[in-house]
């Protein structure tokens, strides 16, 4: 026996030695495509920040675990931009943090300008939620393929000429006194925003591609939405000048912005690989249309009456073309599809991009609910409503900085959970807010508070949550969509609560069955809104499952993989 093993141990050691230079020779070729497909995923759709309707809305941050190498963490591959000096980085930083805030600021300054805007133009009240309808729509349409653009073209000359279309539109909408032509331009605004945030974030992690430094720069740029800045910005400028000057500062600061970061920031190949035909525009426009007739069918139907052919007829179409967008989009290349299906089947997908309709709901639906009533009925200044909504901002804002260690306090569902039911107690408390000689402090306010608080953590952990769902080669999709989510339950939950509170106000009226307090029909809705809120609790409850991420590389371990989190 050991002459027989004397006499093949030669040919199992050199067999050895073969096997263990072939996986000398592999390895690297292995390390460097895998880190080119975490980069590709990354930086070809970046997951966006939205605009959340508190004091300061997250970035998408790379959270690294404790003693983490940097190879194992998600960074570009050396370029021009990590080669720039430490004061143009940080000029550079403060421009992309800028026009943030002022995509942001496009929402929330014109908040308190509503019912100001609204009788220049001509616009009743249930046609003012189209002043947010409108930008949104387009926005989150064009978020899906605005990484895209970046990748294909460059992100230097998509964030110019986003900020420059952006900054142009603003300009025109602040001269404006015909309301189609303002929604029009509001519309258009969406997709110069929509192209302005993936590219600043690209350029952003190629800039600063050192994990602590990319997540302070990040953690910045996601901080600069501060929302409750924006609705004082707004509430001063309309109560001081007019609503004209909220578009008017946009102007003055995006367009002077692009022009200097024509010189600011260094140029980059373009992807030649990358072609335009890639873009996914005819399913991005036919998700606008769709978006675009449903709100109109949802904000007409309580003027003209539901059984009209000029409200079931939008309806209609647009449920079509719902499903022509879904049918579109498991018929296209899944590398280039706005929204791939394969999506819809990693587990708990679905639930969260269903929980992700509900945030900027609740928060528009504050908004649009109490601005007009206390200004036109209560007669309060609009710096006064303006005050009145800073504790929405004041208690959110410190929970989406700190989101990744909220996170690591318990398991996702239950803080989601958590949320979903704070969110509910506060909305109980809404509907009977007219009901009291002080309307604020005994109900709207600890509603705010608590009402806040838990709809910042459902924004939080639902976006943790769908980015550990799905594999790293998809961060950058998942992202867009989760932001499209959000965008488009703003639009579409507000037109329709809009739509219930005129119906109930028209109503009440005519049956002679008003009380005097013409918040009835605010009541109402916010009744809806509540229903929402439980439906989606019921929904995350029922459907949600714990389970391990999935991932498309076989072979890491879990604890070496990075995390992408908004």
């Amino acid at each position: 026996m050991d002459k027989q093993e004397n006499q093949v141990s030669p040919a199992i050691v050199a067999y050895k030695s073969e096997r263990r230079q072939a996986w000398v020779d592999i390895v690297p070729q292995i390390s460097s495509n895998r880190h080119k497909l975490e980069m590709e995923a990354l930086t070809t759709n970046l997951p966006t920040v939205p605009t959340a309707m508190t004091s300061g809305s997250p970035a998408p941050t790379i959270v690294e675990k404790p003693e983490v190498d940097d190879s194992k963490t998600i960074a570009p591959e050396p370029s021009s931009f990590a080669q720039l000096g430490s004061l143009q980085k940080n000029i550079l930083l403060a421009i992309f943090c800028l026009g943030q805030f002022m995509d942001i600021m496009n929402t929330s300054a014109m908040l308190p300008a509503l019912p100001a805007t609204s009788q220049t133009v001509g616009l009743t009240e249930s046609d003012s939620v189209w002043l947010f309808a409108a930008y949104q729509a387009t926005f989150a349409s064009f978020l899906l393929i605005s990484g895209r653009i970046s990748d294909i073209y460059g992100p230097k000359p998509a964030f110019i000429l986003g900020s420059l279309f952006f900054g142009g539109t603003s300009l025109g909408a602040g001269f404006l006194n015909n309301r189609i032509a303002l929604l029009v331009l509001r519309a258009l605004q969406g997709i110069g925003a929509a192209h302005t945030i993936p590219s600043a974030l690209s350029m952003i992690v190629q800039m600063m591609p050192e994990p602590k430094e990319q997540q302070r720069a990040i953690g910045l740029f996601g901080a600069s939405g501060a929302v409750a800045n924006g609705t004082i910005i707004g509430a001063i400028l309309v109560e001081y000048a007019s609503w004209r000057w909220i578009f008017w500062i946009i102007a003055i600061i995006s367009i002077p912005a692009a022009a200097a970061c024509v010189f600011l920031i260094p140029s980059s190949p373009r992807n030649n690989k990358a072609k335009a035909s890639q873009l996914d525009a005819l399913g991005v426009f036919i998700l606008i249309a769709a978006i675009v007739l449903f709100v109109y069918a949802l904000t007409t139907g309580s003027v003209s009456g539901w059984r009209s052919g000029g409200v079931l007829a939008p309806f209609f179409v647009s449920i079509a073309l719902f499903l022509a967008f879904f049918f579109w989009e498991a018929r296209v290349d899944e590398a280039n599809a706005a929204l791939p299906p394969k999506l819809w089947f990693y587990p708990n997908f679905a639930v969260l991009f269903g929980t992700a309709l509900m945030p900027f709901f609740w928060y528009m639906q504050m908004y649009l609910t109490f601005s007009p009533y206390w200004q036109d009925y209560l007669n309060w200044s609009t710096i006064i409503t303006g005050v009145k909504f800073l504790p929405l901002g004041v208690v959110a804002g410190p929970i989406m900085v700190n989101g990744g260690r909220i996170a690591a306090i318990g398991r996702p569902k239950l803080l989601i959970m958590g949320g979903l039911i704070l969110a509910f107690i506060a909305t109980i408390m809404l509907p009977f807010s007219s009901q009291l000689n002080d309307r604020y402090w005994p109900l709207v306010f600890p509603a705010f508070i608590i009402g806040s608080a838990g709809t910042a953590v459902v924004f939080v952990l639902a976006n943790i949550s769908i980015f550990q769902t799905t594999p790293p080669a998809y961060a950058g999709t998942v992202g867009a969509v989760f932001n499209a989510a959000l965008q488009l339950g703003g639009a579409i939950g507000s037109s329709a609560t809009t739509s219930i509170q005129t119906s109930i106000d028209e109503k009440v009226i005519e049956d002679g069955s008003f009380d005097g307090t013409h918040f009835q029909g605010r009541s109402a809705s916010l009744w809806f809104l509540l229903a929402w809120v439980g439906l989606v609790a019921i929904g995350v409850a029922v459907f949600y499952k714990q389970g391990r991420r999935p991932d498309d590389v076989e072979g890491k371990p879990e604890d070496d993989r990075p995390i992408a989190i908004h």
